[in-house]
């Protein structure tokens, strides 16, 4: 059994059934968002871990391994704005009280998330006037009502009267927060592109855009899949838990090394002269029938997948150490030719000089 809290009570909390169906947009929505909170950690030094669609529809530790806080969020996306008497009606107030109740001895935050406004309507609350939350920033609901330039004493005292009356526990009502994101049902899958784009770019500047959208899918589909796991254990394992229904630091890492792996540059013009200039390279045919060697090559890598990778494996165990950079290619290409399971591969056979220059390229 561990020591820390957070873990213990994982071990322990039940998940609950999430009633009703979402629209696919809605469901998009939430990985997307799942993804840019994700892509948000990623600027940490923690190694973090976030469960997809378990307790709540995002839940976020800040270490995967000692955590020190949990963070609990429920999204929410509408054309319309968001009424707290909604929020309560709908039960979405009940669940984030759920999870603070279980979480109560621990750093734990509950964060209410929309792409739309957050309104106090009077009618439904019997305050003086109409308030509209519309900031794009995680603020606690409490901070936020206490400042006089946003509500008065009088109506502030009504919401939070309302707000209590509908929580287990009062003391929940301090870990209640609200947060307004400027993602967008219409142009959300555009706007994390940019995020991760600028994110990997800053890791590898030479990832073309062929690269960066499949490494995009490749995140999105394991959030996706986390979402569709169902994981109602008998007995909850916590390790097992981040393995069925948790996306680690590693995880995106993992999916950029796969891809990168695999991709091959666009630009014939920059391999050429890297294989000519560099390597000190000579190719025994003209430019033209080269560069329609590479296009050919490309395609070809891309609808034969396991060869490529089977041969990027054996590049991967050439001892290299000891090579100049004249001498890199020769190597290698020796040591592929002197192994039986790569000689006879047909992708080899046609296109190993190319194969072999962009694996160095991109090292």
């Amino acid at each position: 059994m561990s020591n820390n809290k957070i873990i213990e009570k994982l071990n322990t909390v039940s998940p609950r059934e999430i009633s009703g169906s979402r629209t696919m947009n809605a469901y998009n929505f939430q990985l997307d968002i799942c993804a840019y909170l994700i892509l948000q950690m990623l600027g940490t030094e923690k190694d973090f871990v976030t469960f997809v669609d378990y307790l709540d529809d995002i839940v976020i530790l800040d270490d995967a391994t000692n955590p020190t806080s949990i963070v609990f969020y429920q999204v929410k996306s509408s054309k319309d704005e968001i009424s707290i008497s909604q929020i309560i009606s709908n039960s979405w107030l009940a669940y984030m009280d759920t999870n603070l109740s279980s979480f109560k001895d621990a750093d734990v935050k509950s964060i209410f998330l929309t792409d739309s406004t957050i309104a106090f309507k009077k009618k439904g609350l019997k305050i003086s006037q109409d308030y509209v939350f519309d900031k794009y920033s995680v603020v606690k609901l409490k901070e936020y009502l206490e400042d006089e330039d946003n509500c008065t004493k009088a109506d502030r005292l009504l919401i939070e009267k309302r707000i209590k009356d509908n929580l287990s526990d009062g003391n929940n009502y301090d870990n209640l927060y609200i947060c307004r994101t400027k993602f967008t049902i219409a142009d959300h899958e555009n706007q994390l592109l940019a995020e991760l784009t600028n994110y990997l770019q800053g890791i590898d500047s030479r990832l073309d855009l062929a690269a960066l959208k499949s490494i995009y899918e490749g995140f999105i589909a394991k959030l996706r899949s986390l979402g569709q796991e169902t994981y109602n254990p008998t007995t909850i394992i916590y390790d097992d838990l981040k393995v069925k229904k948790g996306f680690a630091k590693t995880d995106l890492f993992d999916i950029y090394q796969r891809i990168k792996s695999i991709m091959i540059p666009v630009d014939f013009n920059q391999i050429y002269d890297f294989a000519t200039t560099t390597l000190k390279y000579t190719f025994n045919k003209n430019y033209l029938t080269l560069k329609d060697e590479y296009r050919d090559f490309g395609l070809y890598a891309h609808k034969n997948q396991a060869s490529y990778n089977l041969v990027l494996d054996r590049i991967s165990k050439v001892d290299v150490s000891t090579c100049g950079t004249s001498s890199l290619f020769d190597t290698i290409y020796n040591a592929l030719s002197a192994d039986p399971s790569i000689v006879g591969l047909e992708f080899f056979e046609k296109y190993y000089e190319y194969i072999i220059i962009v694996y160095i390229y991109k090292v």
